[in-house]
């Protein structure tokens, strides 16, 4: 059951036994801020291995909206694929903006792109 389906089977439970609403806020809100924490164990490695550090929230809500911490072997996996290929190398600035940000990564499900081998001298400037 997705986390959205289980905070509304909430609230409908709670608007039954609290017409006024006074006491469905207060279970709401903490039922969503345990919901946002289950699912992202991983995350905190995931960070830490991501090259670039930009919008941290962003990216934790699309790890704990995809569930990130079922797929943490195949996406670390592939992060430290890019490092080592020079794919993502976070010390060469040419190469560095081409990284996307982490959410992006997550939510494109970057991680299942084909691994491929960058020829020598496959690149050329014009």
């Amino acid at each position: 059951m997705s986390h959205a389906k289980i905070l509304e089977a909430l609230r409908r439970a709670v608007a039954e036994l609290d017409p006024n609403g006074s006491l469905l806020h207060n279970i709401f809100t903490r039922a969503q801020v345990l919901l946002e924490l289950q699912g992202a164990e991983y995350f905190d490695e995931f960070w830490a291995l991501y090259p670039t550090k930009t919008a941290k929230d962003v990216a934790r809500k699309s790890w704990v909206r995809m569930d990130g911490d079922t797929y943490w072997p195949a996406i670390r996996k592939n992060i430290l694929w890019r490092i080592r290929s020079n794919d993502w190398n976070p010390r060469d600035l040419d190469r560095r903006r081409f990284i996307p940000h982490a959410s992006t990564y997550l939510n494109q499900r970057r991680w299942t792109d084909e691994m491929t081998i960058e020829r020598t001298g496959a690149h050329k400037d014009f």
